[in-house]
């Protein structure tokens, strides 16, 4: 499937990932039913049900890098949809080594502005988690 498809695929993790937060139901019925709702559209549901199940495993640990590179900004803070997108854009740049940390932090952004969050603050943290990464 084209990496265009994760386009819609990454917005649909951010939805979930807001729904669940908000709502606090069963995260993978969550997505599940976002997934039906855009399967005409030709979607990358696997690309997106692997990066929901990275997120959910690792979470304790994206929490910690969002902490760690966003001192002044309690996660309680932040709002809903930043930390959603600051979620997926983290799990990708720690764990899709296969995808270009560019690309990564560029989806974060469009993502972001396309719903109406703060893309300057997602770059900024997203582009400190790449510069540690690089380190190591």
């Amino acid at each position: 499937m084209p990496a265009g498809n994760r386009h819609l695929a990454r917005q649909i993790v951010i939805q979930t990932i807001f729904e669940w937060e908000f709502r606090e139901n069963d995260p993978q019925k969550i997505l599940h039913y976002w997934l039906k709702e855009f399967v005409s559209k030709n979607l990358d549901s696997v690309f997106a049900e692997t990066l929901f199940e990275i997120i959910l495993d690792n979470l304790v640990e994206i929490k910690k890098q969002i902490t760690c590179h966003a001192p002044k900004w309690p996660l309680e803070k932040i709002s809903g949809l930043e930390r959603a997108c600051l979620y997926v854009g983290i799990a990708e740049l720690l764990y899709f080594k296969k995808i270009p940390p560019k690309v990564i932090i560029n989806e974060a952004v469009e993502i972001t502005k396309e719903f109406g969050g703060d893309a300057s603050f997602i770059n900024a943290v997203l582009a400190a988690v790449w510069e540690e990464r690089k380190r190591k």
